[in-house]
């Protein structure tokens, strides 16, 4: 079949992906907003490095893919239950991981949260770790901070930090990033699965080991070159017209 459509047809076979549901109406408004975007950040704003963030949960459980992890069998009768399904417990042990990846295709090492993040969390992990992090790879004034508008993020405390930390050209106001646009972000629609499918292809025991495992991934680049992580930001652009 591969060969049929591949060869014979010259076509690719994609599978299907969930994205953010939009209405017209939020079609129209993020096609704005992105194009406003893609204007500012080709006039001075060019030479900069755009600099995308998100934090994710990640789950105490194996990875599994839905199309590749297969099992054969003569008969559905012969079904060997172990091999053939996957146990999720319903409260399954968790860890917040908050990561951060240039447009330059360089990814930094992530952050464990404890628990939920809050406003003062966040901004202790902006000042303790993420803007030396960059002040020291890109120079002050070289990149640009983005970040998705969720409440912690919209915290009076946190605009008047950035806004005094990075100036008003130094990060994406609540005005720039088009709304209900999570799979804009390169992390959320491309390196999390990443990440999450080489750290987690093996059960782990506890936290700890799957924090120790993720680390591994994320920080050494396991399976993740710099050119994947090019692919992934230069996406943005086409998705924006979505």
């Amino acid at each position: 079949m591969k060969r049929l459509v591949n060869n014979d047809l010259g076509l690719k076979s994609l599978a299907m992906v969930q994205v953010q549901q939009l209405t017209p109406l939020h079609r129209q408004r993020r096609l704005e907003m992105c194009t406003a975007m893609i204007n500012k950040l080709k006039g001075k704003l060019a030479s900069k490095i755009l600099v995308f963030s998100d934090k994710k949960d990640f789950h105490l459980s194996k990875h599994l893919n839905r199309r590749n992890n297969r099992t054969l069998v003569a008969s559905t009768k012969a079904v060997d239950l172990v091999n053939r399904f996957q146990g999720r417990p319903k409260f399954p042990k968790k860890a917040m991981f908050f990561g951060f990846i240039g447009t330059d295709g360089k990814a930094f090492p992530g952050i464990w949260v404890k628990g939920t993040m809050d406003a003062a969390q966040y901004k202790s992990i902006l000042i303790r770790k993420v803007f030396p992090i960059l002040d020291a790879t890109y120079g002050k004034g070289n990149y640009i901070w983005t970040q998705d508008w969720a409440s912690v993020h919209m915290a009076n405390t946190i605009l008047t930090y950035l806004e005094n930390r990075l100036g008003s050209e130094g990060f994406w106001s609540r005005g720039i990033w088009p709304p209900n646009s999570c799979n804009l972000n390169p992390l959320d629609f491309s390196m999390w699965n990443h990440v999450n499918k080489r750290a987690n292809d093996i059960y782990h025991t506890s936290i700890d080991a799957m924090k120790a495992a993720m680390e591994r991934v994320a920080e050494h680049g396991q399976g993740l070159h710099h050119h994947h992580l090019q692919e992934a930001q230069a996406q943005v652009g086409g998705l924006c017209g979505r």
